[in-house]
């Protein structure tokens, strides 16, 4: 069995929207519990909307 190059598990990134004085500010979901392996010697492609997450994913 051939090992994975890249593996990500349960990957979750937010961004806060402002600041508050009090209590925690809100967060914006940028990425939200995104789990993939990429094989060694693979290719792959990102593909999906404008703003749904692929920079902040590979960014991370």
């Amino acid at each position: 069995m051939e090992s994975s190059h890249i593996s990500v598990r349960n990957l979750s990134v937010h961004f806060p929207l402002g600041r508050q004085l009090f209590g925690k500010p809100p967060v914006v979901r940028a990425v939200d519990d995104v789990s993939l392996e990429i094989p060694k010697g693979s290719f792959f492609g990102l593909v999906g909307e404008s703003g749904s997450g692929k920079t902040t994913l590979g960014r991370a």
